[in-house]
C-alpha cells in the first residue's frame, strides 16, 4: 500500500488529514454559531459566501509561491498562521462580543490563508508519487476528505452540544499546529528544492509573481481538456452555491434537528464516500477514462441534490446525501488525477491554483445568489432546481466536449 511504501507521502498525507479533520469541526460550528446570533439561512449561506471570497484572488498567489518556493515551508508557516484568526474568535468569544461581521472577517482570513496553500497540497502530490500511484494517492487524498467529514462533524455536534463552540475552536485551532509539525517533520520533497534566488528588487519580485500567475491563468482556458474540467467544476460550484450552509439550515430549522444529530447525520452519510475512495475509485479508473467518470460523477452529483430537496424523512435523506457525497468523490479523485497527468510539473501549483480560484468564483457567487433566494422559496425547492441543471449541464458537456473522447481512455 502507497502510505505503508512512500514515507513522504504517508506523511504529507497525515498532515493534511490532521488539519481536514479540524477544518470539519469548524465548518460545523461556523454555521451553527450564526445561527444561535440570528436564526437566519441567509446568514448562514453569506457566512459561506465570505469563506469562498479569498479563493477568487489567493489560490492564484498560492500557485504561483508553490512553483517558486518549497512546498514544504508553505505548508508548515500556513497550517501555523491558520491558527492565529481562531484564537481570535475564541477571544471575542470568550469577552461574548461576537457578532456575525467579526465570524465574516475572520473566516475571510482564515479562508485566505487556505486558499494560499491548498496549491501546495496539490502540486506535492506529483512530487512524491509515481505517475501510475497518483490515483492511489488522490483516493487516499479523498478517504482524508471523506474521513475528516465522518468524524469532525459527529465530534463538533457533540462537543457544541454538550460544552458549546469554544471547545470545537480550540481543537480545529490545535489541529492546525499539529499538522504544521508533521510537515516539519517531512525530510525531504522530492522536486521541491528550488534554485536559490538572484538578488532583486522587491518591485522586480511582485513582477514576476503575477507574470506567473498570469501564465497558469492563460493555460487553463487553452487547455483544450483543462477548460472543460474546470467548466464542470465552476458550474456545480455556481449552481450548488451554499449548499452545505443550506443543508444544515433545512436540518436546524425545517426538520428541528438537533446539533449531535445534525453531527451524526453528516458522519454517518460519508462511511459510504470511504468504501468508494478505498475500494472502487482505483478500479473504475481502469474501466473507463478519467473525463468520463467525471461526467457521470456530475450527473450523479445533479441526482443526489434532487433527491435531498424530495426527502420526506431522514432515512430518505441520507440515502440522498451519500449518493451526492460519493458523486463528489469521484468527479474530484478524477479531476485531480486528470490535472496532474497532463499538467507539465513546472506548472503544476499554477495551474492547480488558477483551477480552484476559478471553480471558487462560481461557489462565491452560488452562495450570494443562495443567500438571495433562500428568503423566497423552500430550501427544498432549490435543492430541486439545482440538481436539474447540474444533471442538464453534465449530459451536454458529456455530448460536446473532449472529455468523453477515448483518447483519454489511457489516462
Amino acid at each position: 500500500m502507497l502510505l505503508s511504501q512512500n514515507k513522504n507521502f504517508s506523511k504529507l498525507w497525515i498532515a493534511q488529514s490532521i488539519s481536514l479533520i479540524g477544518d470539519q469541526i469548524f465548518l460545523l460550528a461556523l454555521p451553527l454559531m450564526v445561527y444561535s446570533i440570528n436564526n437566519s439561512g441567509a446568514e448562514m449561506a453569506k457566512t459561506y459566501a465570505f469563506g469562498m471570497l479569498p479563493f477568487l484572488v489567493f489560490s492564484f498567489i498560492g500557485g504561483s509561491l508553490s512553483d517558486q518556493f518549497s512546498k514544504k515551508s508553505i505548508l508548515l508557516y500556513g497550517n501555523l498562521i491558520s491558527a492565529i484568526p481562531l484564537f481570535v474568535l475564541l477571544y471575542l468569544k470568550y469577552l461574548n462580543i461576537v457578532v456575525p461581521s467579526h465570524i465574516y472577517l475572520l473566516n475571510f482570513i482564515l479562508s485566505g490563508v487556505a486558499a494560499l496553500i491548498m496549491p501546495a497540497w496539490e502540486a506535492c502530490i506529483p512530487s512524491v508519487v509515481k505517475r501510475e500511484n497518483l490515483v492511489e494517492a488522490n483516493s487516499l487524498t479523498e478517504v482524508s476528505v471523506t474521513g475528516s467529514q465522518l468524524l469532525g462533524p459527529g465530534l463538533s455536534g457533540f462537543l457544541i452540544g454538550t460544552l458549546g463552540a469554544e471547545l470545537a475552536i480550540i481543537l480545529n485551532a490545535v489541529s492546525f499546529i499539529v499538522s504544521g509539525i508533521v510537515v516539519y517533520k517531512i525530510e525531504f520533497f522530492t522536486h521541491d528544492s528550488v534554485s536559490k534566488p538572484q538578488k532583486t528588487s522587491f518591485k522586480i519580485q511582485i513582477v514576476g509573481m503575477f507574470k506567473n500567475i498570469l501564465s497558469g491563468i492563460k493555460y487553463v482556458p487553452k487547455h483544450k481538456i483543462l477548460r472543460w474540467g474546470v467548466f464542470l467544476s465552476t458550474f456545480g460550484n455556481l449552481i450548488l452555491g451554499a449548499y452545505g450552509a443550506l443543508l444544515i439550515f433545512n436540518m436546524r430549522d425545517q426538520l428541528k434537528m438537533s446539533p449531535q444529530a445534525i453531527g451524526v447525520f453528516t458522519s454517518v452519510t460519508t462511511v459510504v464516500p470511504i468504501v468508494f475512495s478505498v475500494f472502487i475509485s482505483k478500479k473504475l479508473s481502469l474501466l473507463m477514462s478519467r473525463g468520463k467518470l467525471m461526467i457521470l460523477g456530475s450527473i450523479f452529483q445533479g441526482l443526489g441534490v434532487c433527491l435531498v430537496g424530495l426527502s420526506q424523512n431522514i432515512y430518505f435523506l441520507v440515502l440522498s446525501q451519500s449518493l451526492y457525497l460519493v458523486a463528489i468523490t469521484n468527479f474530484q479523485i478524477n479531476w485531480k488525477s486528470l490535472r496532474q497527468e497532463i499538467t507539465p510539473h513546472h506548472l503544476m501549483g499554477r495551474v492547480s491554483g488558477a483551477c480552484r480560484a476559478i471553480a471558487y468564483t462560481g461557489a462565491s457567487f452560488g452562495a450570494f445568489f443562495s443567500s438571495s433566494l433562500i428568503d423566497k422559496y423552500s430550501v427544498q425547492f432549490l435543492f430541486v432546481g439545482q440538481g436539474l441543471c447540474i444533471v442538464t449541464v453534465a449530459i451536454v458537456v458529456g455530448i460536446w466536449s473532449p472529455l468523453r473522447l477515448k483518447l483519454l481512455d489511457t489516462i
